[in-house]
């Protein structure tokens, strides 16, 4: 069973995975639905919660009321995941 934190840091990785195969920022909405379609049942209040940390980690950069893109680091991160 995973703990918390290890739960926390596989949605992360999922949310940089469909960050990076976008050319365009997402938002909160379609980076829910998309993590639905996984079978990561996530609302999109809780994934913009995860934005806070993916960029407090320097993982994914805000476009303001367009929302978010990976970074390089965020790269680096989802390569050694």
């Amino acid at each position: 069973m995973l703990s918390n934190l290890q739960e926390q840091d596989s949605r992360i990785i999922a949310i940089l995975k469909i960050l990076n195969v976008s050319a365009e920022p997402l938002g909160s909405i379609i980076v829910s639905r998309e993590l639905t379609r996984l079978g990561i049942k996530l609302s999109a209040r809780s994934v913009r919660y995860l934005f806070r940390i993916t960029d407090i980690r320097g993982y994914t950069q805000s476009f303001v009321h367009k929302g978010r893109m990976l970074t390089p680091q965020g790269l680096r991160e989802l390569k050694s995941a």
